[in-house]
């Protein structure tokens, strides 16, 4: 598998407008919703929150 494969070039976001984990994670579900890669969008924010609270996901994050 080549990583050319999963990644979507539209999905890629150099820069970032948010300032917060939660604004980060509301803009990229914007980007995925714009993209055509979500369904429901607020069931997508909840349930990525849900994740964050039982532990984080960010690379460098404690």
């Amino acid at each position: 598998m080549k990583i050319t494969e999963i990644l979507h070039p539209n999905l890629i976001k150099m820069t970032l407008n948010a300032s917060s984990k939660e604004e980060v994670i509301k803009e990229l579900a914007d980007l995925l919703e714009e993209n055509g890669f979500l369904l429901n969008k607020d069931e997508y924010i909840n349930e990525v929150f849900h994740r964050e609270a039982l532990g984080s996901t960010g690379v460098g994050m404690l």
